[in-house]
């Protein structure tokens, strides 16, 4: 049993090393992209400055310069504060009081098949697609125990129905925290 855990951790936990991985090489790369770019804007500033201070007076060449990074400030700002467009939405026809009074009768109909809980049928058939992999990997990892444990526990589950189930699982819950959480004295 250890051995096929091992197995399921390593293969639900591989995914997650490579994504973050490429994430935090991806992350180092821009780092360094933006360290190089705040270096060459220093440079381009000092280049410019000389450039100007040569044409004019150093005060002409500082001020310039700092008139251009206000005016690239005032529009990141202006940038990051504007709102998004709203979104175009189709306006329905116009209809008289009476008919936005009355409840359309596809949509009603249409809102209560939505709202109605799953039967008994799709219940059962749920749990089966649901528990029928499970069987199968735990039956060729060779655990005929835990395969019959589980297929029992899915049987059961069907006799109870989905709200019942939900109040047990909860129940479980909290039965099984306080029962591992607890600090236990060894003697």
């Amino acid at each position: 049993m250890n051995s096929f855990i091992k197995r399921l951790a390593h293969d639900a936990t591989a995914p997650l090393e490579d994504m973050l991985g490429r994430l935090v090489k991806t992350f180092a790369l821009i780092i360094m992209a933006v360290g190089c770019v705040i270096a060459a804007s220093a440079f381009l500033t000092v280049d410019l400055f000389l450039y100007i201070e040569n044409i004019s007076s150093p005060i002409v060449a500082a001020g310039s310069i700092a008139g251009v990074y206000v005016v690239f400030a005032l529009l990141f700002f202006s940038l990051a504060l504007r709102r998004p467009a709203p979104l175009q939405q189709s306006v329905p026809p116009a209809q008289g009081i009476a008919a936005l009074m009355e409840p359309d009768p596809t949509t009603l109909l249409h809102s209560q098949s939505a709202a109605a809980p799953p039967t008994a049928a799709q219940f059962s058939a749920n749990l089966d697609a649901i528990a029928t992999p499970v069987l199968d990997a735990l039956r060729e990892a060779g655990m005929q125990k835990e395969a019959k444990a589980v297929a029992a526990g899915a049987e059961v589950a069907k006799q109870l129905g989905p709200y019942s189930l939900v109040v047990m699982a909860v129940g479980a819950g909290v039965f099984l925290g306080r029962t591992l959480g607890a600090k236990r004295k060894l003697l």
